[in-house]
């Protein structure tokens, strides 16, 4: 009755106020939810990634040669303990850990963890992957790391690590993944590497096997992962984790750029540059324990086994313009086998041997090296020797343009003080097969990976001079393996670090190696994939440490 006595105004006026009334209220309503609700990750997206290379072998007992084997086994398999974002060490599978008398180490394992098919994993998992690592037959690239170490069962839940000695870097060791004991106690060493189960593994890791997909020629071309329900601790956000593998790095930035892919699993220093900063892409820094030397073969050059000759090489070597034209800046200067910001390094040793062209050509003239033809290169008639031996370098490294670059830089630095340099690269499997194994080189580039808790004791120690030793120099000291074995035994941080010390000044003084420089790990990723922490990583499979964290879809909570 009331809304029939009112006009048309009285009624337009009345629509009007309510309307503002409700506007009033929803805009309230909004500015409450906005205020007391924050954006928080959202399960959901697909994360795709390049790797270069195929994969082999998804088994952290095989997986350790190569990248897209161990970036996957990394993801699929826990082990023991993990670093951490921040590369400190925490229990992963163990619950807790202790350490008695500096060779017991007892681990309590969580009681919650599933294989990704569903069953229990126990102590028998551990030991058992222990001791299949330990046996010859099955040809683990970290038998090495588990010699003198004796694993048992104490229940269900609970094992030991008895050590014949003491290891300072041991913990380290036991982030190596756990395999299924269930799936693999019955496949003998001759079919372990051609097992089903190295590409389509079952662990108890983050993400599960979904499928991969080959070429017409057989060639693995994709590789899915999934969230695995299971999980033990927090679960993933994002739903799918596929890597698509690339022949080269310059086929990869493409994919990048082309959006194929949201990430590639690392990116040169000089092709960083394409990175574009804040467009599409987010490039990520990762301080990585690496360092690339050129290892000089005194076994199978004359030449280099003249110590002035290998001081002169050093001292003609400008690691600041390598760093510049090879990586674009994207790195620090190595001068030992200790890399900066690590236990023991050794800052008296940069000062040594800094480059000094002028000083390297007085040694060679004090040597009697002289270009008697005019050629430009230096000649000697060696001890025993009636013809002017002419002073030639042959230096290979691997086929990777940024070594490549840094290959060709050396060449023309070394040609400066009158060495020919003869440079060759070669596949990766060529090089390892056909010139690292059977140590037939003069010069090799190459990069060491030595770990964020450094043992230089596999790439020093006369011991490992033969294949599938890391010696890469043929090193033999008495005084350097002395304090690489004490160093490893060693618990005092304090008295560890100044044999690492003494350790730098002999290799320095010995010069069976050129350091060059410890490359920044580069990690470009599209801006669309959220919660990736940069810091230290032990190896590159590392930057998966908090795949956990990482999102790409949101959703509003309250706070």
């Amino acid at each position: 009755m009331v809304w029939r006595a009112l006009t048309p105004r009285e009624r337009t006026i009345l629509y009007f106020l309510a309307f503002l009334i409700f506007t009033s209220l929803a805009a309230l309503g909004a500015q409450f939810y906005y205020t007391n609700t924050e954006i928080a990750p959202a399960r959901g997206g697909v994360h795709i990634e390049s790797e270069l290379g195929i994969p082999r072998f998804i088994n952290p007992v095989l997986s350790q040669i190569s990248d897209p084997d161990r970036d996957i086994t990394r993801i699929v398999y826990p082990g023991l303990m993990r670093y951490d974002k921040n590369g400190k060490l925490t229990e992963d599978l163990a619950e807790s850990h202790k350490i008695e008398n500096n060779t017991l180490y007892t681990f309590k394992l969580r009681e919650n963890i599933l294989w990704h098919d569903g069953e229990l994993l126990t102590a028998d998992d551990v030991v058992f992957t222990i001791k299949l690592i330990q046996d010859p037959k099955y040809a683990s690239p970290v038998r090495l790391n588990w010699q003198g170490v004796k694993a048992e069962k104490i229940d269900d839940f609970t094992l030991s690590l008895k050590l014949t000695s003491p290891y300072s870097p041991f913990l380290e060791n036991t982030t190596v993944g756990i395999l299924p004991k269930h799936v693999w106690e019955n496949v003998s060493p001759k079919s372990f590497p051609l097992a089903e189960a190295n590409l389509q593994p079952i662990g108890a890791g983050p993400y599960r096997f979904e499928k991969f997909q080959k070429d017409s020629t057989g060639n693995i071309k994709s590789y899915t992962l999934k969230i695995n329900d299971k999980y033990y601790d927090s679960p993933p956000y994002i739903e799918r984790i596929t890597f698509k593998f690339f022949d080269s790095e310059e086929e990869a930035l493409r994919a990048l750029k082309n959006k194929e892919v949201s990430a590639m699993s690392f990116i040169s220093g000089y092709n960083s540059i394409q990175v574009k900063e804040g467009a599409d892409e987010i490039l990520y820094t990762f301080s990585l324990p690496r360092y690339f030397a050129i290892f000089l073969n005194q076994a199978n050059s004359k030449l280099l086994s003249d110590k002035n000759v290998r001081e002169a090489l050093l001292l003609a070597t400008n690691r600041e313009e390598i760093i510049n034209i090879s990586a674009a800046g994207k790195g620090k200067p190595s001068f030992g086998p200790i890399v900066r910001e690590l236990l023991g390094y050794n800052p008296q040793i940069e000062e040594k041997y800094q480059f000094d062209p002028d000083e390297a050509k007085r040694i060679l003239e004090k040597s009697k090296w002289a270009d008697t033809d005019g050629d430009g290169v230096l000649e000697k008639t060696l001890s025993g020797d009636t013809e002017p031996t002419p002073l030639e370098i042959n230096l290979i490294t691997v086929q990777w343009p940024e070594l490549e670059k840094v290959m060709r830089v050396i060449k023309d630095q070394w040609e400066k003080i009158g060495v020919r340099v003869v440079i060759n690269s070669y596949t990766l499997g060529e090089l390892q097969q056909e010139h690292i194994r059977p140590r037939d080189y003069e010069a090799l580039l190459f990069g060491q990976v030595v770990g964020i808790d450094p043992d230089p004791f596999s790439f020093w120690h006369s011991s490992q001079k033969k294949d599938p030793g890391l010696n890469l120099a043929l090193y033999d000291n008495k005084t350097a393996d002395k304090l690489l074995e004490e160093a490893r035994q060693t618990l005092d941080s304090q008295a560890r670090a100044e044999k690492y010390v003494l350790l730098q000044e002999t290799i320095s003084d010995d010069i069976p190696a050129i350091f060059l420089y410890s490359p920044t790990y580069l990690y470009p990723v599209s801006k669309n994939i959220k919660g990736i922490s940069e810091g230290k990583i032990a190896d590159p499979s590392w930057r998966f440490s908090d795949v956990t964290e990482w999102y790409i879809d949101t959703k509003r909570v309250w706070k």
